[in-house]
C-alpha cells in the first residue's frame, strides 16, 4: 500500500525541479495527477504529491530534505 502527502508550495513545478536537482529527491506537481474541473480549477495545482513507498529511514531522509528545501 501506498500513502501520499500532498503538500502545498508556492511554485509546485518549480519546487519539484528543485527538489530533483539539488535534493535528489522525486515529486509529482500536483497538476500532473488531476484534472480541470467544470469551472476550469484544477484541485492539485498548488500542490505537490509526495508518496511515501520506500523503508522507514529513505523516508525520513527524504523528508528532511524536503523540509530543508522548503526554508
Amino acid at each position: 500500500a501506498t500513502f501520499y502527502i500532498w503538500l502545498r508550495v508556492p511554485n509546485p513545478l518549480e519546487f519539484t525541479k528543485k527538489l530533483y536537482r539539488d535534493f535528489n529527491v522525486k515529486v509529482l506537481p500536483g497538476e500532473f495527477l488531476a484534472r480541470d474541473d467544470k469551472d476550469g480549477i484544477n484541485p492539485g495545482k498548488e500542490f505537490i504529491r509526495i508518496a511515501l513507498v520506500e523503508d522507514e529511514k529513505k523516508t525520513a531522509s527524504a523528508l528532511a530534505r524536503i523540509k530543508e528545501a522548503l526554508s
